[in-house]
């Protein structure tokens, strides 16, 4: 095999690399560089598949660091993103192991710092807490540990979000009694805690 042509991007950093006229390759202008990558310079199969592996890693690795300057994100969702772009399993361990080891990605003090933001939101109880960070693909072992040490006041947050609620109900007491139990419930709340709040809310010692 033999490289036919180079062609600059507009980008300026990447090079489009023909081989025998027809197969292109996307490299990065550090790759190019790196392996001395120039017009009628033969190489094998060997070779181009180190070049291949190089440019995917250096392309996923690059697309992980641009998602984590928009927000944080827990190491399953970096993983998920790069199935998307279908980078394979290596490319994919790679670039997580470097992220880790470099600090960008610590999923122990992404929950801590989720928690902290959330935890005292109206509705947010620790049952609606815990699922939101499962779904987000966090290590359900970490999660039980981060959850042992979490100690928020769910009366507080329940009768901020019945607070809110109980303005948008219709009916009579019973109703609006039945209905923000309900709503209570779905948020994640205990039997007491949807108890309590109520009597507060609706300032009823009866029920």
């Amino acid at each position: 095999m033999i490289i036919t042509e180079i062609k600059n991007k507009k980008n300026g950093t990447e090079y489009e690399i023909y081989i025998d006229d027809s197969q292109k390759l996307i490299l990065d202008i550090s790759l190019v560089m790196k392996y001395g990558i120039k017009k009628e310079l033969v190489i094998d199969e060997e070779f181009l598949n180190i070049l291949n592996a190089e440019a995917n890693y250096k392309s996923a690795y690059e697309y992980s660091i641009r998602l984590l300057t928009l927000k944080d994100r827990v190491s399953s969702e970096i993983v998920n993103k790069l199935i998307q772009r279908n980078y394979s399993q290596e490319t994919i361990d790679m670039v997580l192991a470097k992220l880790i080891d470099l600090g960008y990605i610590d999923d122990e003090k992404y929950i801590e710092n989720w928690l902290k933001l959330k935890s005292k939101a109206p509705g947010m109880s620790k049952r609606t807490l815990y699922y939101k960070l499962l779904r987000k693909g966090v290590d359900r072992n970490i999660l039980e540990n981060k959850f042992k040490e979490l100690d928020i006041d769910e009366f507080d947050t329940a009768f901020l979000a019945a607070e809110k609620k109980v303005k948008s109900i219709k009916g009579d007491r019973n109703n609006v009694r039945n209905k923000l139990y309900m709503y209570l419930k779905r948020k994640g709340y205990n039997d007491e805690t949807c108890y309590n709040v109520i009597r507060k809310v609706l300032k009823d010692s009866t029920w």
